[in-house]
């Protein structure tokens, strides 16, 4: 039989307070990752927040700037023509036009016929006099495109949005068009080389 001497008897305890606290510390680590994990995951879900905030910043941005214009839809496109009556001819024949009403404009110097093609109003431009613009614009550029006109529910506040922005403006104050709307144009050097022309409709009383 072997005599037990007290560093015999020590050891094992030893040993065995050391694993209780490597437990221990395993089991700190292990909270310690778990910890992590939980703001790992708050982290994740406050830069989701974060990215909905920014989308519905985005969207409201957007919305802000289709508030800011008075702009509601397109009013016609305008041809100049020498004589408009071959090519109320061609739209109605070849792409199903209806032919709209007429009108005399600038003390009858000008001429102008509608015609209609599904949602689109085409606004047909026939200079009565030499002197007229349109006739200079045919004198110049030959028959076509002349202007895009824009309904909008200001003129008047457009116009001036218009100004402000740095947009040059031909006619600083609206004047009568067809059908008693109030018309204004805008400088082409502004807008990509188009003459464009905001329209207000008569308002109903």
């Amino acid at each position: 039989m072997s005599e037990r001497t007290p560093e015999h008897d020590s050891a094992p305890a030893a040993g065995g307070r050391e694993g209780s606290n490597a437990g221990r510390e395993d089991s700190n680590a292990g909270r310690e990752d778990s910890n992590a994990g939980r703001e790992g995951s708050n982290a994740g879900r406050e830069g989701s927040n974060a990215g909905r905030e920014g989308s519905n910043a985005g969207r409201e941005d957007s919305n802000a700037g289709r508030e800011g214009s008075s702009i509601t839809a397109l009013s016609h496109v305008a041809i100049a023509v020498r004589e408009a009556d071959p090519l109320v001819e061609t739209f109605v024949n070849a792409l199903g036009g209806t032919k709209g009403g007429e009108e005399l404009l600038d003390q009858g110097r000008l001429r102008v016929v509608f015609i209609h093609l599904g949602p689109v109003t085409i606004e047909l431009l026939e200079p009565r006099s030499p002197e007229h613009t349109v006739a200079k614009f045919l004198d110049s550029r030959g028959p076509g495109l002349h202007h895009v006109s824009l309904e909008v529910r200001d003129i008047v506040a457009q116009l001036a949005a218009a100004r402000a922005a740095g947009a040059r403006l031909i006619d600083e104050t609206p004047h009568p068009g067809a059908h008693g709307t109030q018309v204004a144009f805008l400088h082409p050097k502004s807008f990509g080389g188009v003459l464009v022309e905001l329209c207000q409709t008569p308002r109903t009383p």
